[in-house]
């Protein structure tokens, strides 16, 4: 379950961005921010090892809890975007990745949005995403 400000619009995503996992894309017209959701595999990691490759490599990343969901926060300066990655029960990888976060007004808003992601719960329990009244104050942190 995700909270999206409703500031963000739905884009449409081509067949290509589909088959590289894409599956929302939503944009906020005035400033132009956007939140990307992807849902993919990535051949023999899983978090730990996707952490470690991050790490050997220079990456800008910290492993964090997101209401208790393990995930890598990665700070991607060139590419002006944060990605935030989990591991799913079923070993596929769920990003979100938010840009720009050179924005402090967007990564307050990126907070809100990183803070209301809960763990997957049974059908009967599901229920409309919580607007967080606690964001995970400094989970992105510079």
């Amino acid at each position: 379950v995700i909270w999206l400000p409703d500031i963000f619009l739905q884009v449409g995503v081509s067949e290509e961005d589909v088959a590289n996992g894409v599956i929302g894309f939503f944009v906020e017209e005035e400033s132009q921010a956007y939140v990307i959701f992807t849902y993919s595999e990535m051949s023999g990691l899983d978090l730990d090892s996707l952490f470690s490759y991050y790490s050997q490599n220079g990456y800008n990343a910290k492993m964090v809890s997101v209401n208790g969901i393990p995930a890598i926060l990665e700070r991607n300066a060139e590419g002006d975007n944060l990605t935030l990655t989990f591991y799913t029960r079923d070993d596929m990888f769920f990003q979100v990745i938010a840009s720009p976060q050179s924005n402090e007004d967007s990564v307050q808003l990126y907070e809100m949005v990183f803070s209301s992601i809960q763990p997957n719960i049974e059908e009967e329990e599901a229920s409309e995403p919580v607007v967080p009244t606690n964001p995970v104050s400094g989970l992105i942190s510079k």
